[in-house]
C-alpha cells in the first residue's frame, strides 16, 4: 500500500504544526477567524472527496478516482475500508445509522455495511441507467436527495442532469430537479428546509425550498460562487467549495474564506463538537475549527 503521511494524533488538531494555508474573516459573524491554525491531516492520495463523519468521529474518505474509501481514526491512524467503490464520491448517514454512497463509476447509489461490502439501492429512474451520482445529502426524515449531472452534456438515457430524491422507505424515487444538466454539490439546511444545489454549468449556488412531500420549491440563487461540494452549519453558513472554500452567511452575503494549498474538493464537519470542519483536496485532507458547529 502506497504510503500516506500522517500529521497529527487526534481531532482535537493541537499538534504543533505549519498552518497549511490560509483563513480570513469578511464579517464579523463569521464562523472562522482571520488567522485561524490549518491543519494537514493526511496526505499522499489521489483527489479526495466525500468525506463524513462516522458515529465513532471516524472520518470516512472517497479516493474515488481509483475505486477506494479510506477511514482516518480519531487517533490519526488510516486504513482502506473499500476496494472497487463503484467510485463512490459522496456519502453521508442515514437517520438509522446506514451509510449510503452515491457511485459515479457505478452509476448508482449504494448502502455500506461495517464489512465492507455494499448493497446497490438504486441504479435507474424509470427504467432508465443514471448518469453518474455524485454528491448526497440526506434529510433528517431519512429522503436521500443526489445530484446525477450529465459531465460530458450529451444525450444519455434519463435525457440530462438531474436532482433525485428516493423517500426515506426507498420506495418511491423522483427526479426533484432537472433544469441544471451538471448539479454537483447537494447539501440541506434542515433548520430552514432548504436544499442546496452548485449548477457547475454556471459555477453557481442556488437553493430550493424543501417542500412537505421531499420535493422542491422554486430556486433561488443564493451565490455566484460554486465548483463543487459544500457543508453547512447550525446558524446557516454555507461553506461552498469554489477556487477556494468560501462561506456565505445564511442570506448570501460573504463571510470567509479559507484556503488551502491546493484545490478543495469537498467538506464537512468532525469532532465531538461538530466543529472542526474537513476539507478534502487533490492529495491531502486539511482540518480548521470553527466558532459555530455543523451538522
Amino acid at each position: 500500500m502506497k504510503r500516506r503521511e500522517f500529521l497529527i494524533s487526534t481531532l482535537a488538531f493541537s499538534a504543533a504544526v505549519p498552518s497549511y494555508g490560509s483563513a480570513r474573516a469578511i464579517s464579523g459573524d463569521c464562523p472562522i477567524e482571520t488567522g485561524a491554525k490549518i491543519d494537514r491531516l493526511a496526505t499522499g492520495f489521489v483527489f479526495l472527496e466525500g468525506p463524513v463523519c462516522a458515529p465513532d468521529g471516524s472520518i470516512f474518505l472517497c479516493e474515488f478516482r481509483k475505486d477506494k474509501i479510506y477511514v482516518l481514526s480519531p487517533g490519526g491512524e488510516t486504513r482502506l475500508f473499500m476496494e472497487d467503490s463503484g467510485g463512490i464520491s459522496g456519502l453521508f448517514y442515514d437517520p438509522q445509522g446506514c451509510l449510503i454512497g452515491a457511485g459515479s463509476h457505478a452509476r448508482a447509489l449504494f448502502e455500506l455495511a461495517a464489512d465492507s461490502s455494499k448493497t446497490m439501492i438504486a441504479d435507474s429512474h424509470g427504467g432508465r441507467r443514471f448518469n453518474a451520482p455524485n454528491d448526497i445529502w440526506i434529510s433528517p426524515s431519512g429522503n436521500i436527495y443526489f445530484s446525477d449531472p450529465n459531465w460530458n452534456n450529451r444525450p444519455t438515457e434519463t435525457g440530462g442532469g438531474a436532482v433525485y430524491c428516493l423517500s426515506a422507505d426507498r420506495k418511491r424515487l423522483f427526479p426533484a430537479l432537472t433544469e441544471f444538466d451538471r448539479p454537483n454539490g447537494v447539501v440541506g439546511d434542515p433548520a430552514r428546509n432548504r436544499l442546496y444545489v452548485i449548477n457547475r454549468d454556471e459555477f453557481t449556488t442556488y437553493f430550493f425550498p424543501i417542500l412537505s412531500d421531499g420535493s422542491l420549491g422554486e430556486k433561488v440563487r443564493f451565490a455566484g460562487a460554486g465548483r463543487d461540494g459544500m457543508t453547512v452549519d447550525r446558524a446557516g453558513n454555507v461553506y461552498v467549495i469554489d477556487e477556494e472554500l468560501m462561506i456565505f452567511d445564511k442570506d448570501g452575503r460573504p463571510a470567509g474564506i479559507v484556503a488551502v494549498p491546493e484545490r478543495p474538493a469537498n467538506a464537512c464537519f468532525a469532532g465531538e463538537d461538530r466543529q472542526t470542519l474537513i476539507i478534502t483536496a487533490s492529495t491531502s485532507v486539511y482540518a480548521v475549527r470553527t466558532t459555530v458547529p455543523g451538522y
